[in-house]
């Protein structure tokens, strides 16, 4: 069953921002609880599993037939994909060679926070363009 198009970007939306508070509360449990290895461990958790559905969801929109960078400016949000990316892979680094240094989950946290802006503005900018009849809100087809 396929979901109305302005549903759903407000289910990504919701995503998106649960990706963010999920970022924000390692970041203050990071710097709050600084030698909890728990903490460490959820702070590293929650890049893997934010990037890695902010990623997959991508690839399956791109299978079915959607556009991975819907509004503009498309450089920044290609721009931002990369930067989660890196900061994935950093992260990944870090895990496997220096575990107990805190700052690459720390600064992963930090950039899937900032990408997660970009992700906000793409929500709003998609509903807005269907609110306003720019935008089919069945298909998401621009009818301008």
């Amino acid at each position: 069953m396929k979901l109305k198009f302005e549903y759903e970007v407000w289910v990504v939306g919701a995503i998106y921002f649960g990706y963010f508070v999920a970022a924000l509360v390692a970041a203050v449990l990071l710097a709050a609880h600084p030698a909890d290895d728990d903490v460490l461990e959820y702070a590293y958790w929650v890049v893997f599993v934010t990037s890695a559905l902010h990623f997959g969801f991508m690839l399956l929109g791109l299978l079915q037939g959607y556009k991975a960078h819907p509004v503009g400016p498309k450089w920044a949000f290609l721009y931002a994909d990369y930067v989660m990316a890196g900061a994935l892979g950093a992260t990944i680094a870090g895990y496997l060679l220096d575990h107990d240094n805190r700052t690459p989950p720390a600064i992963g946290n930090a950039v899937v926070m900032a990408t997660q802006v970009f992700c906000a503005r793409k929500t709003w900018v998609l509903l807005s363009d269907v609110w306003h009849e720019r935008r089919d809100p069945e298909t998401g087809a621009l009818l301008e």
